[in-house]
């Protein structure tokens, strides 16, 4: 059975159906493949489903390849539910972020930034701190967006800020 089949079982809600594809270990590379090009479905259950597998399989260690890298990164300006975007936030700490994308992930977490959801906005002071380790280049931009982010509301963002900040090594 195809992923697009076996994710359509996924309601948007319970995570069952997704679980068990995690369980039989890593994806072949045609899984990854489609899970790639499932991440820009236009169904956003579609999106939200092959968005968590990319996740979970990339903390587990699964590597994309910089083809496939750019490819779901090329997708960001068109994820508009805050679960997908959540879940390529939490996914920058284990992918390589091609230098070709780099405009791309920096307007993606600006707008992550400003998000209403609280966790999306903790992680994408988190994508910055990631695009900072991979490109120091950054990291003067990305002080001046944790300095911003010092008025944010959220306890939780701040919290987040102030781990991103020792991680940096700067108050």
């Amino acid at each position: 059975m195809k992923l697009r089949q076996r994710i359509e079982e996924f309601d948007g809600k319970r995570i069952a159906p997704l679980e068990r594809i995690m369980d039989e270990g890593p994806p072949s590379r045609t899984t990854l493949r489609e899970a790639v090009s499932l991440a820009a479905d236009p169904d956003v259950r579609i999106r939200t489903g092959a968005t968590w597998l990319l996740k979970n399989w990339s903390e587990n260690g699964v590597e994309l390849t910089a083809q496939q890298t750019r490819a779901l990164l090329a997708t960001l300006p068109d994820l508009i539910n805050w679960e997908a975007r959540l879940h390529l936030c939490q996914m920058l700490p284990h992918i390589s972020i091609p230098k070709s994308s780099v405009g791309t992930v920096i307007w993606f977490l600006e707008t992550c930034q400003f998000d209403e959801n609280k966790y999306l906005r903790a992680w994408a002071y988190n994508g910055f701190y990631e695009l900072s380790r991979q490109y120091p280049a950054y990291n003067d931009y990305v002080r001046g967006i944790l300095d911003q982010g010092e008025a944010e509301k959220s306890a939780a963002v701040r919290a987040r800020i102030r781990n991103i900040r020792k991680m940096m090594g700067v108050k």
